[in-house]
């Protein structure tokens, strides 16, 4: 009997702590993370309708569930919020992380494009009028 109950202790849940931060050590897909040590294929996990790929070396945030805390997603960047300084609040931006492209949704209804245009895999070249010509 002491050893079925000494066995009934152990098997209840342990506590765990639900997220922490992590550093992108193989970017892609399905990325390998070192947090409390190094996992590889961690999923992505991101709002519907919107895909991502962190980058090596980029800090994210680490979602762990399951019963022992076993499942392991990655959720997001700890980073992003350090290039973002001109942001006002309510305002989203979508960049490429490192450069290059982004769209901003300000408050005020403008919508900034920064970056070159594509259309259906086409350049957009601005009518000279919209660029402030004649």
């Amino acid at each position: 009997m002491w050893v079925a109950g000494r066995l009934r202790r152990t098997e209840e849940p342990q506590e765990t702590t639900n997220a922490e931060s992590g550093t992108v050590t193989i970017g892609g897909s399905a990325v390998g993370v070192l947090s409390r040590g190094e996992e590889r294929s961690v999923p992505l996990a991101s709002p519907g309708g919107y895909a991502w790929r962190p980058k090596n070396g980029e800090r994210v945030l680490v979602i762990k569930g399951g019963t022992l805390g076993e499942e392991r997603y990655v959720a997001g960047s700890l980073d992003a919020a350090r290039e973002q300084d001109d942001l006002g609040d309510g305002e989203v931006r979508l960049y490429a992380v490192g450069g290059g492209a982004s769209i901003t949704l300000r408050r005020n209804g403008r919508v900034e494009i920064a970056g070159e245009l594509y259309i259906n895999g086409k350049a957009y070249e601005a009518p000279e009028e919209a660029i402030g010509g004649a």
